[in-house]
């Protein structure tokens, strides 16, 4: 999902570009239609009692999707909602993590999508609805293996089939469009149906008894103060996603000498990485915390910064604002967050950028972003909220 960018100066090959990308969306989704049409009754999608919701993906897909999941709780308020799942890595938080206790009845996860035991058990649950939140990076050809995994389970009505993004011209693509992120994405589709979304950014409810742990962990080592606390996410699930650790350590450095601490938040993989960011206020939480501990844990931090990677989106729906730092590896927006409060710094000025690699062994789009480029937004934020602190203080003192 995206928009055509008004503010450039198209070329003659951007121009000749252009209808073809569109098209090739187009004709992707008109076909996803037809068939979600052809082969699916859903003229009464709203009476629906016991709904299959698919969204695949790690934490950062799992987050994203919070706003679309409280979209289909408000509007089924009494079905019972299962999930079809998936995990890039095994060890990673899924959203049955994440989501408010109770939101799903069942889980099913898979690693074969048509595996017999599991489709036996999906038939069983005689579904009213599925409703597929697609991968922002889901192909044609799955969204049609999973439009014939739902007529196969039986389930009469089925919605949600998108392209969201191709790879077809794709140096024009970063060009001309301007994607949408994930979590805009997925209620824009919701939208689509009829569901009604609500606007501006969700807020992730963290249990008390995971705010309780955190608080007292806090205590326990004397850095209590939210204001004092800056949280770094130095992992990344994919190598081509990590900004230098030396360049962590940098900055980590610049704000212990100006009286912040550090606090590490990521997986147990990444744990022996963070021990190299070095300081007698850094604190190192990587591995030792739950996915809504580390939530809690952002909360109690005014700002993080981080890679592209699933805490960071923990981060801005804790409501902590972040610098997120991009490679080039992908097209702008899709994976940013809200724009309201963070900042993203991402380089595009190299000849390899818009690669889409996993095996890229020299990542110069992140080494060009330099430390003090990261301190400069960090600077800014952390004024700006400063001043939203203040004015909103200000506030309830008139009253």
């Amino acid at each position: 999902m995206f928009e055509v960018k008004k503010d450039i100066n198209p070329t003659l090959s951007d121009r000749l570009a252009l209808p073809l990308i569109l098209a090739d969306y187009g004709i992707r989704n008109s076909i996803l239609r037809v068939l979600e049409n052809t082969l699916f009754v859903n003229k009464n999608i709203f009476a629906a009692q016991r709904i299959l919701i698919f969204r695949k993906g790690g934490m950062g897909d799992a987050v994203s999707s919070l706003p679309a999941i409280h979209a289909i709780k408000n509007c089924f308020p009494n079905a019972e909602i299962d999930l079809l799942t998936a995990r890039r890595l095994p060890t990673q938080a899924g959203l049955e993590e994440i989501v408010e206790k109770g939101t799903f009845s069942n889980v099913y996860t898979y690693t074969n999508l048509f595996d017999r035991d599991m489709i036996s058990q999906l038939c069983g649950r005689k579904y009213d609805l599925y409703i597929e939140l697609p991968s922002n990076i889901a192909s044609f050809s799955f969204e049609l293996r999973t439009l014939w995994l739902v007529k196969r389970i039986g389930i009469p009505s089925g919605i949600g089939w998108r392209v969201s993004s191709t790879k077809f011209i794709a140096k024009k693509q970063e060009k001309l469009l301007s994607f949408l992120n994930d979590n805009d994405r997925l209620l824009k589709i919701l939208k689509g149906y009829g569901f009604e979304v609500e606007q501006g950014d969700y807020q992730l409810p963290v249990p008390e008894k995971d705010a309780a742990y955190v608080h007292e962990l806090l205590k326990e080592h004397g850095i209590i103060h939210k204001e004092r606390n800056i949280a770094m996410i130095p992992g990344a699930g994919r190598p081509q996603n990590k900004w230098p650790l030396p360049y962590f350590n940098e900055v980590a450095k610049y704000y212990q000498a100006k009286g912040f601490n550090i606090i590490l938040i990521g997986g147990e993989e990444e744990r022996k990485e963070a021990d190299k960011i070095e300081g007698e206020n850094v604190f190192n939480f990587c591995g030792k915390l739950t996915a809504l501990q580390s939530a809690a844990m952002l909360k109690n931090c005014c700002i993080s910064i981080s890679n592209d990677t699933g805490p960071m989106h923990l981060s801005y729906s804790a409501g902590t604002p972040v610098v997120a730092i991009f490679s080039a590896r992908d097209y702008a927006g899709k994976w940013f967050p809200p724009k309201e409060g963070n900042i993203v710094l991402r380089n595009t000025g190299v000849p390899c950028a818009i690669c889409f690699s996993d095996t890229c062994i020299d990542n110069i789009c992140m080494k060009q972003i330099k430390p003090e480029e990261v301190i400069k937004a960090v600077d800014l934020t952390l004024t700006l909220s400063q001043r939203e602190g203040n004015n909103v203080l200000r506030a309830s003192a008139k009253k």
